[in-house]
């Protein structure tokens, strides 16, 4: 038993010198001896565990970046074609105001102020859409492109509404408040004559402010109250109703006899009073009462029909007084129905 304690130190001694040599053996603890420290051993971590996993992982970010990067390219292709059909329609609406004649010199400067600022945003946005690196950002810039300026649904709609309000109120009823007086003047029967004065005092009251209500909303508004602007649109619609009645019972009173183109005995021409609804340059007229689809807008673009108001006191088409039988001073004017006629008719 001794003799074997002695041959176990006589190892122990042994391992003891080689590793104090420099030994690359494995240290083995010597009775009595301090334990080897734990950095001697290496032991694996996490990192170097996740590096010697094969591709699979790799592969999938491969294919997320891809992803990313495809649907980064559909957004910006998106947004730049949304903002190129919005400066299209602004554009449009551009001319659409310069060109129309009876729009106010206020309303035409607002409208244009507002079309040239938004045409410069719009730009400036496709521009920041284009270089956008990520799918966030390209998702707030294409909200914004119709959130920041509402072009369709507050824009376009304010150019309709004013030009339609100043036409109105510009030239339609200017012109049946004339035909009216005329009627007036040669005696015509009184109670029609007063429901036709009814009727243009009416969409009067209903154009009282409009343009200047519609030019107010902003996008901002739209965006809190998505009705913001069908107060405007039913009040158009109704002042359009109303002219159209007011030219309906001038036309009426017109064709009696009773306020028509008469010579100096009193009689009617030859040629007969104008035709109902002729307006100059042989355009036909709109059919009588036809309206606005209920509660829509009016049609953009449209304007009165050129040339539809003729000199003052000359009746278009087969209504022409001429010589003996010219209409005495003062005699309803079939320049003024027929000029309501084609302005009312431009507006629906």
């Amino acid at each position: 038993m001794r003799s074997g304690v002695i041959a176990l130190s006589a190892i122990a001694l042994l391992l003891s010198a080689a590793l104090a040599e420099g030994s690359p053996a494995v240290a083995v603890p010597v009775a009595g001896a301090d334990p080897v420290p734990s950095a001697a051993v290496p032991v694996p971590t996490a990192s170097d565990a996740a590096s010697a996993r094969p591709g699979p992982t790799r592969s999938a970010d491969a294919a997320t970046a891809a992803a990313e990067a495809a649907e980064l390219s559909r957004l910006q292709a998106t947004g730049r074609a949304a903002v190129d059909r919005r400066l299209a329609e602004l554009d449009a609406a551009t001319l659409r105001v310069t060109s129309a004649g009876t729009m106010t010199g206020t309303h035409r400067a607002q409208l244009l102020g507002t079309l040239a600022a938004d045409r410069a945003g719009l730009t400036l946005v496709r521009t920041t859409l284009s270089a956008d690196t990520t799918v966030a950002q390209a998702t707030a810039h294409l909200e914004q492109t119709v959130t920041q300026f509402r072009i369709y649904t507050v824009v376009l709609a304010q150019v309709a509404l004013v030009r339609s309000a100043d036409l109105l109120t510009g030239q339609t009823l200017v012109a049946l408040q004339e035909a009216h007086d005329a009627l007036a003047d040669v005696g015509a029967d009184p109670v029609p004559l007063a429901t036709m004065q009814e009727h243009i005092d009416s969409a009067l009251g209903d154009l009282d402010g409009l343009a200047d209500a519609a030019l107010a909303v902003s996008p901002a508004d739209y965006g809190d109250d998505r009705d913001a602007l069908t107060p405007l649109r039913t009040r158009l619609t109704h002042a359009l109703a109303e002219a159209g009645e007011a030219l309906d019972a001038g036309r009426a009173l017109q064709t009696s006899g009773t306020g028509g183109t008469a010579s100096e005995d009193g009689a009617v021409p030859a040629g007969g009073p104008a035709p109902e609804g002729t307006v100059p340059d042989g355009g036909a007229a709109p059919a009588s009462g036809a309206g606005p689809t209920a509660g829509g807008a009016p049609t953009s673009g449209t304007g009165p029909v050129p040339g539809a108001a003729p000199p003052s006191g000359s009746a278009p088409g087969d209504g022409t007084a001429q010589g003996a039988g010219a209409a005495p001073s003062g005699a309803a004017s079939p320049a003024s129905i027929a000029s309501a006629a084609a302005t009312t008719g431009a507006i629906r």
